[in-house]
């Protein structure tokens, strides 16, 4: 039995979470079609281990775009987590096609053919945006990469330019995208 020679047990040692380097990160997205455009920077808050709120602004090259962004970050194991997101983002103007988005390299097989093709243009453009990623925390470095899918939540706003080739906004109302960001949290 426990005497006047024995020591109080010991606290644990507290263990190190991926939010150690702090709840705010600065990222910069590299993609094809993304909430923030083909490159943009964003602002993510976690509000807890589990839920990141982001807002951020980009370019399509054409146009500014503006997003903010909700994900759910499940963990897998220390500091690597399966992400699912939602949110909203404005495209000052978007330029729509059959194949916009990941299949924006098809393109170039449509400017391939005999006259010229009439686009859907919106300006602005609204859009829902839903992803599935992956994101790694290492220290106060933070990488993700996320597979997505946008729909234009104003279908009817849509002009067409001239062309030959008929213009087909039905077609261009909903867009895969790919997206890479590398981030600073502090």
């Amino acid at each position: 039995m426990g005497g006047p020679d024995t020591a109080p047990p010991t606290p644990r040692a507290k263990q190190k979470s991926s939010s150690d380097a702090g709840p705010v990160t600065l990222f910069a997205h590299l993609g094809t079609a993304t909430p923030y455009g083909g490159i943009g920077l964003s602002l993510e808050v976690l509000a807890n281990d589990w839920i990141a709120i982001e807002a951020g602004v980009g370019t399509n090259f054409s146009a500014p775009e503006a997003a903010t962004m909700a994900r759910l970050r499940v963990p897998v194991r220390p500091w690597s987590y399966l992400t699912l997101g939602s949110g909203v983002s404005f495209a000052k103007r978007y330029v729509g096609h059959e194949f916009n988005g990941v299949a924006g390299f098809l393109q170039v097989l449509e400017s391939l053919g005999e006259g010229s093709t009439s686009y859907a243009v919106w300006a602005p453009a609204y859009f829902w945006n839903g992803e599935i990623g992956s994101e790694t925390r290492t220290g106060h470095v933070v990488t993700r990469v996320y597979l997505g899918y946008a729909r234009v939540l104003n279908p009817a706003s849509y002009t067409c330019t001239e062309g030959q080739i008929r213009c087909s906004p039905e077609k261009a109302l909903g867009l895969a995208y790919f997206g890479f960001a590398l981030g600073y949290s502090f």
